[in-house]
C-alpha cells in the first residue's frame, strides 16, 4: 500500500504543477519532466523530513524529485509484495512491472525559476508562487504528508532565500 501512495504522488507531480502552465497564453510548457538531478549539480536542497522527495536548485532551475532512499523505498516495497506472489508467472509479471516503475519514478518535475514570483516559508509550508499567482506543488503528497510542509523550518527558510536570489539573478 506504501508503494502505491509513493507512486502515485510521484505521478501526480507533474499533475500539481499543471495549473501553474495551464492559465499560460503561450504554447511551451514551463513543467518539464526530467532526469533526476545528481544532488552535487544542485547549488541548495532540501529534503523531506522523511527523507523521500528533494527539491533542488539547479543553476536557474527547481527539480522536485524522488530521492534515492525514496527509490529505493518503493523498490523494497514492491519487491516484498511480489514475494507474496504464488506463481512464477505471477512473479514474472511483477519483475517486469516494478523495472517499469523505477524507470517511471526515476525522474524530477523541473520548473524555471524565472517564472516564480517567490518563495516563502509561511504557516508550516515552503511556498513557490508562480508570476500567475498560482501555488506550485501545493497538493503534493507521499504517504498522506504534504510534501511543501514536511521540510524543516530552517532549510525551509534558507532554501526560499536561495530561489529568491536566484530568481533575482534571471531577471537581470
Amino acid at each position: 500500500m506504501r508503494t502505491v501512495l509513493l507512486v502515485s504522488a510521484v505521478l501526480g507531480l507533474g499533475l500539481a504543477a499543471q495549473p501553474a502552465q495551464a492559465q499560460r497564453h503561450d504554447t511551451e510548457s514551463d513543467v518539464r519532466v526530467v532526469e533526476r538531478q545528481p544532488l552535487r549539480r544542485a547549488s541548495s536542497a532540501i529534503h523531506t523530513r522523511g527523507g523521500e522527495v528533494a527539491l533542488l536548485l539547479v543553476d536557474r532551475r527547481l527539480v522536485m524529485q524522488l530521492t534515492d532512499a525514496g527509490l529505493d523505498e518503493i523498490e523494497r516495497d514492491m519487491a516484498n509484495d511480489a514475494k507474496k506472489e504464488e506463481s512464477g508467472f505471477a512473479r514474472f509479471v511483477s519483475g517486469v512491472v516494478r523495472s517499469g516503475v523505477r524507470t517511471l519514478l526515476d525522474r524530477g518535475i523541473e520548473y524555471p525559476v524565472s517564472e516564480l514570483r517567490e518563495a516563502r516559508y509561511e504557516r508550516g509550508r515552503l511556498v513557490l508562487v508562480d508570476r500567475e499567482g498560482n501555488e506550485l506543488f501545493r497538493d503534493v503528497q507521499v504517504n498522506d504528508i504534504q510534501v511543501m510542509e514536511s521540510f524543516s523550518p530552517a532549510e525551509a527558510r534558507a532554501f526560499a532565500a536561495r530561489v529568491n536570489q536566484a530568481r533575482r539573478r534571471a531577471d537581470l
